[in-house]
């Protein structure tokens, strides 16, 4: 565990930026703090899955439309929202959220491929 000393001011407390960054923590992010008798924790806040679902369903209405349907579930660190064309088992996509909520497009599925990919399944029905 990483320690830094400070003084608190008559502010409070302020950690410095390069520290939070250090542990994924960006500006404008936000936090949950733990207070109890053995210190203090600085949590990031962490979405619950109906946010997440909600989002997700969000982005894919204004991109994609409503013939989709979606799963979200954390896996390694993240959330992994896999989309499905309506009315099929066959994924056409992933849509990558960071714990907090925030959608992260780069790792996620290009829109024009889940569209591509929704146009084929459907045209094998």
């Amino acid at each position: 565990m990483e320690r830094a000393h400070q003084t608190i001011s008559g502010d409070g407390l302020q950690i410095p930026l390069p520290l939070m960054q250090r542990y994924g923590l960006q500006p404008g992010a936000q936090v949950v703090l733990e207070l109890g008798v053995e210190g203090i924790r600085v949590l990031p806040a962490l979405a619950h899955r109906a946010k997440i679902e909600s989002r997700a369903l969000r982005h894919l209405l204004r991109h994609l439309g409503d013939a989709v349907t979606i799963e979200a579930r954390q896996h390694e660190g993240a959330w992994r929202v896999t989309v499905f064309a309506s009315d099929s088992l066959r994924p056409i996509g992933e849509l990558i959220y960071d714990l907090a909520g925030d959608f992260l497009e780069k790792p996620s599925t290009p829109l024009e491929t889940m569209r591509r990919r929704a146009v084929e399944i459907m045209g094998d029905q």
